[in-house]
C-alpha cells in the first residue's frame, strides 16, 4: 500500500466485552454482575492461578485474569482458616481484572464467593477445563495483538479474505455487495480493522466500535443496508485470515506498469499478496478477484502458472521461440 499505517497496541479489554464475545462458547455466567463490574479492565494477556493472588498478597495483579480449577481447590484448602481470612484482606482487589471459576466448582467456594462477591467481577464456566484454557488464551492473544485501521472493505472469496482499498467512490462496497450476489461472504465495510493474529499471518475484522452495526453497508443511492439480515447469518463473517490486497486505481493512475499482476508486499510488517486493478474496468474487478483467489488457492498446493510457462519456453517469450 502506498501510504504506511499507524500500528496500535490495545491498551485493555472490558471484562463485559468478553462475556459478550466468548460468553456463549464457554458458557459463562455472572456470579455478580454488577452495574460497576461491566467498566472492570483487563489489562494483561496473562492469565493466572488464584493462589499466586493470595501467595503474593495481590503484588502485580493489577488487571489481570484469574483463574480457579479444581487443582487449585485443594491448594486453598491447604491454608489455614485464619490465614485465609488474613491474605484476603490483604489483597487489593478492586485492582484485578476479574476472577472465572472454571470446571462448575462454583458450589465448593461458598466462603470465597460470600467475601469477594462484592469486591472482584466472578465469572463461572462449566466446559472442560483444555477447552476453556485454549479459548481463552487464544482469545486474549488476539484481543491483544497490534492493529490497525483502514478504510476499505473486506470479503471472504473461496474461504480467503480479500481486503479492498482505493479511492472515496471507487465502487470498493459494490464489489463485495457482488462478491456476495455470487456466494461469497461479507466481512466488513467503511473501516477495517488488520490485526496482526495469528502468527505470520493477518486477521480482518471490522473497525466499527459498535457490534450491532458491523455486518451495516452503505450503498451508493440505496442508503445503509443490514447485511445480515438481508442475506442471513450463513454468508457474513466475523473475522477472516487475510489472502491478497486489492487496491482499485484511478485511470490516471500510472504509479506502476504492472496492473493486475500479483505480487508481494508488505502489510504490518508481514509479507502479503498484492494486486493492482484500475476503477474503470469496474464489470470485471469481482470476476478478477475471483480468478486471482483461486490462483493463490492453487499456489498453496504447489501450482505455479509462471513455473510451468518458464518450464516450457526456457525462459523466453513465445514470440521469441520458432
Amino acid at each position: 500500500m502506498r501510504k504506511s499505517l499507524k500500528i496500535e497496541e490495545p491498551d485493555y479489554i472490558l471484562i463485559s466485552t468478553l462475556f459478550k464475545e466468548i460468553g456463549e462458547e464457554l458458557r459463562l455466567s455472572f456470579v455478580n454482575e454488577k452495574e460497576e463490574f461491566q467498566s472492570t479492565k483487563i489489562l494483561n494477556q496473562r492469565v493466572g492461578s488464584f493462589s499466586c493472588v493470595l501467595s503474593s498478597c495481590g503484588l502485580n495483579s493489577r488487571g489481570k485474569l484469574y483463574v480457579i480449577s479444581k487443582e487449585e481447590i485443594q491448594n486453598l484448602k491447604g491454608i489455614p482458616p485464619q490465614d485465609f481470612e488474613s491474605k484476603i484482606d490483604a489483597v487489593d482487589w478492586s485492582q484485578l481484572g476479574g476472577i472465572v471459576i472454571t470446571e462448575g466448582i462454583r458450589g465448593e467456594l461458598p466462603l470465597l464467593l460470600e467475601r469477594l462477591s462484592s469486591r472482584v467481577p466472578i465469572l463461572c464456566s462449566d466446559v472442560p477445563i483444555t477447552n476453556f484454557w485454549s479459548t481463552l488464551n487464544s482469545y486474549l492473544s488476539f484481543k491483544f495483538s497490534p492493529f490497525a485501521l483502514l478504510h476499505g472493505s473486506a470479503a471472504e472469496v473461496f474461504g480467503e479474505g480479500v481486503l479492498i482499498t482505493g479511492p472515496s467512490g471507487s465502487g470498493k462496497s459494490e464489489i463485495v455487495l457482488e462478491l456476495m450476489r455470487r456466494g461469497h461472504s461479507f466481512v466488513a465495510d467503511d473501516l477495517i480493522k488488520v490485526i496482526s493474529f495469528p502468527f505470520g499471518t493477518l486477521t480482518l475484522t471490522s473497525g466499527t466500535p459498535e457490534r450491532k452495526f458491523r455486518y451495516f453497508l452503505e450503498l451508493r443511492g440505496a442508503g445503509i443496508i443490514d447485511l445480515l439480515m438481508t442475506y442471513g447469518p450463513g454468508r457474513v463473517r466475523d473475522k477472516t485470515t487475510l489472502s491478497v490486497v486489492v487496491e482499485l486505481m484511478e485511470g490516471n493512475d500510472k504509479s506502476r506498469n504492472e496492473r493486475g499482476m500479483l505480487e508481494k508486499g508488505e502489510l504490518l510488517q508481514k509479507k502479503v499478496n498484492f494486486v493492482r486493478l484500475p476503477v474503470k474496468e469496474k464489470a470485471l474487478t469481482v470476476s478478477t478477484i475471483e480468478t486471482i483467489v483461486l490462483t493463490i488457492k492453487l499456489r498453496k498446493f504447489g501450482f505455479n502458472t509462471k513455473s510451468i510457462i518458464d518450464s516450457v519456453l526456457g525462459g523466453k517469450g513465445d514470440k521469441e521461440i520458432k
